[in-house]
């Protein structure tokens, strides 16, 4: 039962912001409509572009409602979205009623919807960047240094070593080992911190020294995933024609950013412009940032993770966006993600293929190993105890939304075939379905051991 004294705090919070949500959920509302009539394609009727509004109510209905029943049964509210995302494609419902993921999402409703999809990814991580605490990176001391270390480099490589095995059947034809080896490591090397940080807040651990220790591992960790997942959209082109300019175009985009960051940080700090004027100005700058970057050679999605992370924390904007702009991409934008991602996971390919499973076997294990064998293990040989090495693991192991990004943007980068991306979907979803079982079974089983601080 939740604590009067907490509820009533709470309470009045949500009545001081309500109206500010309600105008930033009434903005993305508006935002997804014209979105998708800006982008429907030429020569689509009434009746098509109705089709295509009734394709977006289902999937945000969808997840919505597996996301709640995920958390009554203990879960983070991502399992039942990325579940219900798998559902509504051909893994599910293409099986249970033939023809209907074609009937309801047909070629040109998949275009817009893939679409806004990409935008959701895109403020996904812009406000990633900025959940960021830039102090964490500085003040990290030696025992989460090496655990974050340990925890990004030994999943990287096992990753890397699972793509090598599996290169000569699950690639895609004509693409490069090298690209292909570290998209795959760099996904195996990620912690979803937006789910880690809720399963934190429910949790016992919640203000303990490991929750913070654990929190900053995991930004050390996916910080060094998105610069390596950098260098592979630049690998893709090769090195002339893709690392160059890619290395070239970034430094003039850091330097560019770093020129304009006073002018940013007077507007950020300007008491004359309401706090959602500077929220929507600040928003437009992330997606602008993400477009150059995009001609620069790299994912959109990781310039706006860039640019979230070097905004200035001033002025309260930041804090602001993530309030404003989370719960309304949540809603609207992120579960039309899940419906991309799902629709291009196939569970029936790995059914009908016994070598398939047996190569899914082979990743969850290396992943499991990789990082909650890694993270343990780092964790104990740095003076932690068991129980608190194990809680770190399971807490590290969470992969989550943002596995699916990195593998969405290998996919958009045609270095994943969809045999591998449905085997690391489904492993990202069962390691990070395992976090509160794991969890759980530490508490059970070192029930003397209280949760400390390691030395």
């Amino acid at each position: 039962m939740m604590d009067i004294d907490t509820a009533v705090p709470r309470a009045r919070a949500f009545r001081a912001f309500a109206p500010e949500m309600f105008i930033a959920t009434a903005a993305f509302g508006i935002l997804l409509i014209v979105s998708l009539v800006w982008t429907r394609p030429a020569g689509v009727g009434p009746v098509l572009f109705a089709q295509l509004l009734l394709g977006v109510t289902v999937v945000i209905v969808a997840c919505r409602l597996a996301g709640r029943a995920a958390v009554w049964l203990g879960q983070p509210r991502v399992i039942g979205e990325i579940a219900a995302g798998i559902a509504i494609g051909p893994s599910l419902l293409g099986q249970l009623w033939p023809g209907a993921v074609d009937a309801l999402f047909p070629d040109q409703v998949r275009s817009p919807m893939n679409w806004v999809a990409h935008l959701g990814m895109v403020l996904f991580l812009f406000l990633a960047g900025m959940e960021i605490d830039p102090k964490l990176l500085r003040r990290s001391g030696r025992f989460t240094t090496s655990v974050s270390q340990v925890g990004f480099l030994f999943p990287l490589l096992l990753g890397m070593l699972f793509a090598v095995l599996a290169y000569p059947y699950l690639a895609p034809p004509g693409v490069q080992l090298l690209p292909f080896a570290l998209l795959v490591g760099a996904a195996m090397s990620v912690t979803a911190l937006p789910v880690l940080v809720v399963i934190l807040r429910g949790s016992p651990l919640r203000g303990t020294a490991l929750a913070a220790i654990a929190v900053t591992a995991a930004t050390i960790a996916d910080v060094q995933a998105w610069i390596l997942l950098a260098l592979v959209a630049g690998l893709v082109g090769g090195f002339a024609g893709g690392v160059l300019p890619v290395v070239g175009l970034t430094v003039a985009l850091m330097a560019g950013l770093m020129l304009v960051r006073p002018w940013l940080r007077a507007l950020l700090t300007s008491q004359a412009i309401p706090l959602l004027i500077r929220v929507v100005i600040l928003t437009g700058c992330a997606v602008a940032f993400a477009e150059l970057a995009a001609l620069a050679g790299m994912h959109a999605a990781i310039g706006a993770f860039v640019f979230g992370l070097l905004v200035p924390r001033v002025g309260g904007v930041a804090e602001g966006s993530i309030r404003l702009l989370g719960p309304a991409a949540a809603v609207l934008l992120m579960p039309l993600f899940f419906a991309g991602s799902g629709m291009a996971t196939d569970l029936t390919k790995l059914g009908a293929a016994g070598a398939l499973w047996g190569w899914f076997a082979v990743a969850l294990a290396l992943a499991l190993v990789g990082k909650y064998g890694g993270v343990a293990f780092a964790s104990r040989a740095a003076g932690a105890s068991w129980p608190n090495s194990a809680r770190l693991g399971a807490l590290l192991n969470c992969r989550g939304m943002t596995e699916l990004v990195v593998l969405g943007i290998g996919r958009d980068l045609g270095l994943l075939a969809p045999e591998l991306f449905t085997i690391l979907v489904l492993t990202a979803f069962v390691c990070t379905a395992m976090t509160w079982p794991a969890l759980a079974a530490v508490d059970r089983f070192s029930l003397s051991d209280p949760v400390a601080s390691p030395r």
